[in-house]
């Protein structure tokens, strides 16, 4: 499996999608060659939102990203830190996946769950990482933990989670 094969440039964000769906279904030697041939330099585009976005406050950007449930968005982040592994601040990640995790809360799902059938299936480090995160308290992943706020719409509604600062 050549990874130029799920990049299409004019899809950035269905490319990514399709390679993290391939990561996490692939056999251990694919998946090893596939962060072996990972290249941030295409413009691949992470999910910047596991919230599930109401129908009617759809933009254009938020319309490819809804294709995708709270879940698939927030399994395509953790592989992202698998493919980048190393290469940013931890400090930044830990934000990120309090944001991840708090998020899939909001969408009703089992965050834990998910974080360990990623961590498990990615294995290594990052996998290892993204693990013992789950395991940690329930008060070490609120978002007060992590400098987080709510963004509610004029409803009420949480839209997204952003830093507090």
């Amino acid at each position: 499996m050549d990874i130029v094969e799920f990049y299409n440039k004019d899809e950035p964000l269905d490319s990514y999608m399709r390679l993290c769906s391939y990561v996490l279904s692939c056999s251990v030697e694919d998946r090893a060659k596939i962060k072996s041939q990972y290249d941030d330099g295409l413009g691949w585009e992470c999910p910047s939102n596991i919230i599930p976005a109401k129908r009617e406050s759809y933009s254009s950007e938020t319309r490819t990203e809804a294709k995708y449930s709270s879940v698939e968005r927030a399994e395509a982040c953790l592989v992202g830190h698998w493919l980048f592994n190393g290469s940013y601040d931890f400090r930044d990640v830990l934000v990120g996946w309090s944001a991840i995790y708090n998020g899939l809360l909001v969408a009703g799902e089992e965050p834990r769950e998910i974080f360990k059938r990623v961590g498990l299936v990615l294995g290594g480090e990052a996998g290892d990482e993204i693990i013992d995160f789950s395991n940690r308290k329930s008060s070490n992943l609120d978002m007060k933990a992590f400098g987080l706020r709510y963004v509610r719409d004029l409803d009420g509604e949480i839209v997204k989670i952003e830093r507090a600062w």
